[in-house]
């Protein structure tokens, strides 16, 4: 692996998880649709953090898989926890960077 998409992954990452912290939580349904508001979020934030070598339509691409693959397997209580987590520099039990690296 690059170091090129190394720092991707991690900007992007970055990125969203600014994006989404904005967002309340739902319930702890993994099967249940995340709100509009908290995927909105995910999205905007995400796409905000592509780099400059990426498309906007392969950025799109991207989020739109990673978001998918977010969404099918937490709920999104368990996914604001990962953030959250993250966000304050602690271990988390979620990768979050293992479902980006699906999409890329």
């Amino acid at each position: 692996m690059t170091v090129s998409v190394i720092v991707r992954r991690v900007t992007l990452l970055g990125a969203l998880l600014i994006g989404a912290s904005a967002c309340g939580g739902s319930g702890s349904d993994n099967s249940a649709p995340w709100p509009s508001e908290l995927k909105d979020n995910f999205m905007t934030g995400c796409l905000m953090g592509a780099p400059t070598g990426m498309s906007s339509s392969e950025a799109n691409d991207y989020c739109s898989c990673f978001l998918d693959e977010l969404e099918g397997e937490l709920s999104a209580t368990e996914f604001e926890q990962a953030e959250q987590e993250m966000l304050r520099g602690e271990e988390s039990e979620i990768d979050l960077l293992s479902f980006a690296s699906r999409c890329i």
